[in-house]
């Protein structure tokens, strides 16, 4: 809920919102659910753009390749 209100929030005032989901790789390892569903909020708030970052850089690239196709 707060991502989506946090998004709305500035695209109803007219900017543009590119997500930066922080640690997305770590965290769809860890509940990929959840992770997806962040992603679906910032979506479904007007995000331009939804980031997915690897940001300790542990990930194998097949796990990047499940990530991104989830």
């Amino acid at each position: 809920r707060m991502i989506y209100d946090t998004i709305d929030y500035f695209v109803s005032h007219g900017k543009t919102v590119f997500f930066d989901a922080e640690h997305f790789f770590d965290g769809f390892r860890a509940d990929p659910g959840y992770a997806l569903e962040t992603l679906r909020a910032a979506a479904q708030a007007g995000a331009q753009r939804l980031v997915l970052c690897d940001t300790n850089g542990g990930s194998f690239p097949a796990d990047i390749a499940d990530g991104v196709r989830a």
